[in-house]
Formats: structure tokens, sequence, C-alpha cells
């Protein structure tokens, strides 16, 4: 997998998305050449907590070092999910990032304070000075 460039995933079950992602993230390899990741959008397209917290690992552990285009549906992840999402985008390992299109969704009124503000801290650190496009 050396070469894959492009990843897009079509909707799928939060459990099949969060499987993928854990099986990709529990690897010993890279995919050093992927630059755009898409999840689906849309109506049951969220990739769940465990997704959350799989791609999270994917991303901190630099096992894709070329990443410059994330598109992905947070709905419903809770802070769970946020907490490791946004500390991924304070690793040094998005220092290629240029796009970054993340939409949280429907969030608990009470939650919300919470997810944004964990959500926005990432933008603190600085390891997201080349992005284009939010």
């Amino acid at each position: 997998l050396n070469s894959l460039e492009e990843l897009h995933i079509p909707s799928q079950t939060q459990e099949a998305t969060a499987a993928f992602f854990q099986g990709l993230s529990r690897g010993t390899g890279q995919l050093p050449a992927l630059h755009t990741l898409h999840c689906a959008h849309g109506a049951e397209s969220t990739i769940g907590t465990d997704g959350a917290q799989s791609l999270s690992a994917l991303v901190s552990g630099g096992r894709v070092p070329s990443l410059k285009d994330l598109k992905v549906e947070l709905e419903g992840i809770g802070q769970e999910g946020m907490q490791p999402f946004a500390a991924s985008l304070n690793s040094p390992h998005v220092f290629a990032l240029r796009k970054l299109f993340v939409e949280i969704g429907q969030v608990a009124p009470a939650n919300a304070a919470v997810e944004v503000g964990l959500f926005s801290a990432a933008f603190s650190s600085g390891h997201l000075c080349r992005l284009e496009e939010l």
C-alpha cells in the first residue's frame, strides 16, 4: 500500500469504519503516499467514537505522513472521541495537512462547549500552520 494516494470510504456502519481504522492503526506499516482521506458524508455516515479514536491513533502515530486533505464526520462522538481526534491535530504529524473538513453535527448543548473547545484547541499548537481550507 506504499503507493496508495487517495482513500474514499463510502457510507459504512460505524463499526465497519472503526474496524477499518483500527486495522490500519494496529499494523506496523505506513501509508506514506496517502494524501487524501475522505469518509462519506450524509445520513448515518459518522465514523463514531471508536472510529475517531482509531483514526486519531493512525494520524498521531505518523502512519499517514503525507496527509493533505481530510474530510470526516464526527457527529455524536462525544468527548471520548473528540479528545483523541483533537490531540491528533496537535500532533506534529499533521504538518502536511492543507484541507480539513470536519462536520461535528448534533452535539448535546451540555457537551457543545467542551467538544468545540477541544477541537478549537488543536489550532493553537502551530502544527496546522499550512492549513489552507477549514
